[in-house]
């Protein structure tokens, strides 16, 4: 490879914008192109489903800055690989020249035989599929989702909150049978039925007609509008082509590489051995196409002389979805030898899976916290036994301070693995520098601690509190150590979620639940991906015992 290697990226959708943006923070020494098929900008999947259809897209497009120097290509689709050549032919009739080659192409919808060419039949995976089913949600309107797992049902939360009559039609038994405990899948339907959706389980579709879904065993659903969601098939055609193995995913090592040199994929289009079970799977996560692509640009950025370092990583596989008023979170195996289950969904329901007495997934609604927790256990190749997760009362460490008072901390019982070395529940948090530069001095401007928010002695150190301001705005405050006390607002500026209920401290880092970016508690700055928009911060302090913070804050600088 030479000294400047031209390395093209082949998908623009987050495990390529992901790669191209790393590559760019990390300085690689080549050029770098950005190929996409799309004619949109670069943007993320997960809100299509549920906050674009209820009109708010301030979480949709992938963060434009941090791809300088990257040539960005959209609108045109890459058609041949030349191996021989290391040529990369495109639909416009160019040839890319590369010396790297990544392929990010993801994956599309799974057909569905025996629709009517008229009837009205949407699928749900590009920004142009959100936009069409958008236009047409609206109250009264009958929908028909086919498909339970998480796409069909975030949907049909979503058209519920916006008067539609939803049904849902699912072949299994149960809903999202490939990813889910029943324990939890019969709280997924108590909860959508609860919401006024009919939820049909057996259901095999025969046909679809304009106006309605005919079933196998004679019964038809009507319906205006249909959305098809029965998985998706990887995008591994290019490569299969070019003679690289392929299996409904294009096979990778733990390094991300292919059977072809210097050709690499990562994301939805990969099947990759599962760290928990250790077979070769397609991992369709968002958590899991950023994992790869951070770690494949820290490979390609991290050699010496020429020689990329090799980088491996095992993190379980995890996935969130938002139905309605439920968080849905699983990590690791969907099922075990045993499983044991603490909570309810109300206050949080956590249940774990053991097979020959080792931890390998954990399923939660509405527990974030307790998830996390549980989730960097498996990540470090640790366990913990059914009895201490079935008696503790308390799995959060440590306990966040509530209007209520201080939660009391109880310990967390770790069995280490017989397998890598692992690392403890509490280690720094991945990616992310243990140590970060001083922060400026605060603007002359910023507004001294007006309100009182709560005693010190209710936050213990290494914690995350909580307090709102008299317009009712949520803040978290995180105690270091001392009387070190910082304040920013309790919402992720990239996901909404609550850095109080959800996140973790480590030092003067913040990280967040749900996509595990992370912010600086000093400034409200920005640290790791996918988090690129600072979030407020406001100015604390101590005075005789009491937590202190301004009641205006400091605005992020652009």
């Amino acid at each position: 490879m030479s000294a400047s290697p031209a390395l093209v990226i082949v998908g623009s959708g987050l495990a390529g914008h992901t790669l191209a943006r790393s590559l760019a923070s990390l300085g690689y020494a080549g050029s770098v192109t950005l190929l996409g098929e799309e004619h949109h900008a670069p943007y993320d999947r997960p809100p299509l489903s549920k906050e674009f259809q209820r009109g708010d897209e301030s979480t949709l497009m992938l963060q434009a800055d941090g791809l300088a120097g990257v040539q960005v290509i959209s609108g045109c689709k890459a058609v041949a690989i030349d191996t021989d050549r290391r040529a990369l032919a495109l639909s416009d009739g160019r040839q890319l020249p590369w010396d790297c080659l990544v392929l990010a192409t993801g994956a599309r919808p799974r057909p569905l035989a025996g629709s009517d060419p008229q009837a009205p039949v949407h699928f749900l995976r590009t920004l142009d599929d959100a936009r069409a089913i958008r236009a047409k949600l609206r109250d009264g309107l009958k929908l028909a989702v086919i498909g339970g797992g998480p796409i069909g049902l975030e949907l049909a939360a979503s058209a519920g909150q916006l008067g539609a009559r939803v049904t849902v039609l699912e072949a299994a038994p149960r809903l999202m049978a490939r990813t889910v405990p029943a324990t939890i899948a019969e709280v997924l339907l108590g909860h959508h039925r609860a919401s006024g959706a009919q939820v049909l389980l057996g259901a095999q579709v025969k046909a679809i007609h304009r106006g309605g879904v005919e079933l196998a065993d004679g019964r038809r659903v009507e319906a205006d509008v249909v959305v098809v969601g029965i998985g998706v098939v990887a995008n591994d055609d290019l490569a299969h082509a070019a003679g690289i193995a392929t299996d409904d995913g294009i096979f990778v090592d733990a390094n991300f590489r292919t059977t072809q040199p210097d050709v690499y994929a990562i994301g939805d289009v990969t099947r990759q051995r599962n760290p928990i079970s250790g077979r070769f799977e397609r991992i369709e996560t968002w958590s899991n196409a950023r994992g790869q692509a951070q770690a494949l640009a820290r490979q390609l950025c991290g050699g010496t002389n020429g020689a990329p370092r090799v980088v491996t990583g095992a993190a379980a596989p995890w996935f969130w979805s938002d139905q309605g008023s439920l968080r849905l979170q699983c990590a690791g195996l969907p099922q075990g030898d045993q499983e044991v289950r603490r909570g309810d969904p109300a206050t949080g329901l956590v249940v774990g899976q053991w097979s020959a007495g080792r931890l390998v997934g954990v399923a939660a609604i509405n527990a974030p916290q307790d998830f996390n927790l549980l989730r960097r256990i498996l990540d470090a190749g640790q366990s913990m036994t059914p009895e201490a997760f079935a008696s503790l009362t308390e799995l959060r460490s440590p306990p966040n301070h509530t209007p209520e008072g201080p939660a009391e901390p109880v310990p967390v019982t770790v069995t280490p693995s017989d397998g890598p070395a692992a690392l403890a529940p509490s280690a720094p948090l991945a990616q992310v520098p243990s140590t970060l530069p001083p922060p400026p001095p605060p603007a002359a401007q910023a507004t001294a601690p007006d309100l009182a928010a709560c005693p010190l002695e209710d936050i213990e150190e290494g914690a995350i509190g909580s307090t709102s301001l008299p317009d009712g705005t949520r803040i978290a405050i995180y105690r270091i150590r001392g009387e070190e006390v910082f304040a920013t607002d309790d919402k992720c500026s990239h996901g909404s979620s609550s850095l109080c209920d959800e996140g973790s401290l480590e030092g003067h880092l913040i990280e967040c639940g749900l996509h595990l970016g992370s912010f600086d508690v000093r400034t409200g700055k920005p640290v790791s991906t996918p988090c690129t928009k600072a979030i407020r911060s406001y100015p604390a302090q101590v005075r005789n015992g009491t937590i202190w913070i301004a009641t205006q804050p400091i605005e992020p600088s652009p």
